[in-house]
């Protein structure tokens, strides 16, 4: 197994996002096809929306305020994760690819019981298997597991992993799913986790990459 894949970590400059900027998720799916099969990061996709003449487009319900702001699709199940920014909760739906459809089924908190600070959601990622997602909070500055029931993709949190830095605004696995980098914008530093594949939860593995205002991370295979 080799310590890690090489990546590629891209700093940006970009504003906070505004809220006006996530009110609703506006789409409606047609047809999907995957980009590369097993991608860690989850359900990378080219997603076609060819609507007709006069059709207006299917918008699926959030929660009022709840600002989502990234989605993964499950690797085999008709399931979709939507991760809400500004209510910090990572919603599942199930996903009808024949009328384009998503049907929320079920909503959990990325934040733990105890904690009164304020904190929204950044980035979603799903282990190839789909057996475990992850979610990363800015302010409480942690990485949130879950796993993934195996019939209808609901998910049970099993743990948060703190990410050593301020502000992971991304989070990634390495396409064979072994470790998570958090890019700390804040923190300046991306910080690698390795995966327990048994249980889902995260360990730092020590690896701290200085590096300013990360944003992105990029897989570029193993070498």
């Amino acid at each position: 197994m080799p310590s890690s894949y090489p990546f590629l970590a891209d700093a940006g400059s970009c504003p906070q996002d505004r809220a006006t900027e996530l009110a609703s998720a506006r789409c409606r799916v047609r047809s999907l096809r995957p980009l590369r099969a097993g991608a860690g990061q989850g359900a990378r996709s080219r997603v076609r929306v060819p609507l007709r003449r006069n059709e207006r487009p299917a918008f699926p319900g959030t929660r009022p305020g709840a600002g989502p702001r990234h989605l993964a699709f499950h690797p085999k199940l008709p399931v979709v994760w939507v991760l809400n920014e500004l209510d910090s909760t990572v919603a599942t739906y199930r996903w009808d690819a024949g009328r384009g459809a998503l049907t929320p089924t079920h909503v959990v908190t990325t934040l733990p019981t105890d904690f009164t600070g304020y904190s929204t959601t950044a980035e979603i990622a799903v282990t190839p298997d789909g057996r475990f997602v992850y979610c990363s909070n800015r302010g409480h500055d942690s990485v949130a597991a879950y796993a993934a029931d195996a019939d209808n993709g609901s998910l049970t949190a099993i743990g948060w992993q703190l990410t050593q830095g301020r502000g992971p605004r991304f989070i990634g696995l390495d396409p064979a799913g072994w470790f998570l980098h958090a890019a700390n914008e804040q923190g300046d530093a991306i910080v690698t986790f390795r995966v327990d594949a048994g249980s889902g939860l995260l360990a730092p593995t020590g690896q701290v990459i200085r590096n300013a205002s990360p944003v992105a991370i990029v897989f570029t295979g193993p070498r």
